[in-house]
């Protein structure tokens, strides 16, 4: 709290005015109560986005669920699940959605997958079931997405295409099927 009033208050007093009252009544209570800008979306979008926005690390999210629920009774993942579980309804909720929201989530589940890929070195040569082979699938494809991304992206902008973001496209297709292998 103190660090908090820190900033606050001199940023409430510079500008004569309830800093705190004005933000939560004219930004975060309009994007509770509906849809902001032109940013709403139904339940399920962050979950639609995470292969692409956390990519590559999104390979191991089909080992990382299945070991936050092997050692959900752990103390280490009940606090990463605690963390993960309780933001992400939250933020799948409400109506206003912006890809940056569930940043603060990310950590938790970097850390997730980061002891799935540890286990999976240590335990299993790869992925072993039809649904790990299904997202893998997923995988490449938010892979090939971000390519052309990569590609069309300056077309559309500047009307030609850039040798260089070819180039990083190439690159990053052709590192995401190594991963992948």
């Amino acid at each position: 709290i103190l660090l908090t009033l820190l900033w606050l208050l001199p940023l409430s007093f510079s500008s004569h005015s309830n800093f705190l009252w004005d933000m939560v009544h004219g930004d975060v209570l309009p994007k509770l109560r509906g849809g902001q800008e032109s940013h709403g979306f139904s339940p399920g979008y962050f979950i639609l986005l995470l292969p692409l926005m956390f990519f590559p690390a999104s390979l191991l999210l089909p080992e990382g669920i299945r070991l936050a629920w092997l050692d959900r009774r752990k103390i280490h993942m009940k606090f990463l699940l605690a963390w993960i579980i309780p933001n992400w309804i939250f933020f799948e909720l409400i109506p206003t959605k912006l890809p940056q929201y569930v940043l603060p989530i990310y950590p938790a589940l970097a850390l997730i997958l980061s002891l799935a890929a540890l286990r999976l070195i240590s335990i299993s040569p790869g992925f072993k079931n039809f649904l790990s082979k299904i997202y893998q699938i997923i995988w490449v494809a938010c892979a090939s997405v971000l390519s052309l991304v990569l590609i069309i992206l300056p077309k559309r902008i500047d009307g030609t295409y850039s040798l260089v973001g070819v180039l990083i496209a190439l690159s990053l297709f052709i590192l995401s099927l190594l991963i992948l292998w």
